[in-house]
């Protein structure tokens, strides 16, 4: 029980994470025009709704670990390429085309996570997955709270770091059976 609950944290830091990577990666585009705009969400969420069931999937038969480990340190390279990329002034498309592919083929956190929880589950497999959701309400309340009080370089660290220490977390703190 204490092991299940130390991975249900994991999970819950993992989907608040993935919530304000996608965010930021999205927020980073908005001194774009609105039809640059459209086109990066789109093309973002179509390559996560396409590519996460196959990595989820993958997931199923090699480890869940170095799959969420993958997922997270993709994201990682993400949001380091978005800070490079609001550093430019005139920065090239396909640096643009390189994040998107990327975090939506590759960081897929929240459905490993879910499908980590999943394996974990209990007796009571709708408490983990509720709980899991209020990943998605701290995710925002943070990126509420760090869009008022952080300046815009100490958010692109602060962020950078947290995918850092969520990577290493996983790599040191998640066990599977198969790894």
């Amino acid at each position: 029980m204490k092991l299940r609950f130390r991975y249900l944290v994991f999970l819950l830091l993992f989907v608040l994470a993935d919530v304000i990577g996608v965010n930021y990666i999205l927020k980073s585009f908005d001194q774009q025009g609105a039809l640059y705009q459209f086109w990066v969400v789109i093309s973002l969420l179509s390559l996560q709704i396409l590519a996460s069931p196959i990595q989820t999937g993958f997931s199923d038969f090699y480890c869940r670990k170095k799959t969420l480990v993958t997922a997270l340190t993709c994201t990682l390279v993400a949001v380091i390429l978005v800070y490079f990329y609001s550093q430019m002034h005139s920065p090239p498309i396909l640096l643009l085309i390189l994040i998107i592919v990327i975090k939506g083929c590759f960081g897929n956190i929240i459905p490993l996570s879910w499908a980590t929880i999943a394996d974990i589950q209990g007796r009571n497999p709708r408490f983990l997955f509720g709980l899991a959701t209020g990943g998605y309400a701290g995710g925002y309340l943070l990126l509420v709270a760090s869009n008022r009080f952080l300046p815009n370089q100490q958010l692109h660290f602060s962020i950078i770091s947290m995918f850092a220490v969520l990577t290493l977390i996983c790599i040191v703190g998640l066990k599977d059976t198969r790894d």
